[in-house]
């Protein structure tokens, strides 16, 4: 029987999380993208928010098997805000895609839009883990 852990993501006030791109770290090699942008939506209207004309959701779950990825997501957000807060010094130098392919050398992306006070906000950056390098 295959156990399932869930992660809820719930956005309470103006400031939010509205979407996040990453690759080469932990579990995720090629680059993957967590949105809250609303797709179509016929029920449950109360669950979107509108900001600057773009259907936003309230709350979002990841779900799957364990081993799938859903704590590493989790894990490259706190590592992005640890970055932005205290630097590259305390960064750990293992945390690249150690799959199949192992990518050590190569650079590992993040990208994150923000919705802050009404605006909306993208920025991100390349950084090689390994050698504790922001590319660009």
């Amino acid at each position: 029987m295959k156990r399932y852990n869930i992660i809820i993501l719930r956005i309470d006030g103006m400031n939010m999380l509205i979407g996040f791109k990453i690759s080469n770290f932990r579990s995720f090699n090629d680059l993957q993208y967590f949105s809250m942008i609303a797709g179509k939506v016929r029920n449950n209207k109360n669950h979107i928010v509108e900001k600057n004309n773009h259907k936003i959701l309230k709350f979002s779950g990841v779900f799957g098997a364990n081993g799938l990825g859903k704590l590493n997501l989790i894990l490259a957000i706190i590592l992005v805000q640890r970055l932005i807060s205290n630097g590259i010094t305390g960064l750990i130098n293992n945390q690249y895609y150690r799959g199949i392919g192992c990518n050590a050398n190569d650079d590992s992306y993040f990208e994150y839009e923000l919705a802050l006070n009404d605006k909306l906000y993208s920025d991100g950056f390349e950084i090689n883990i390994l050698s504790k390098e922001i590319v660009s």
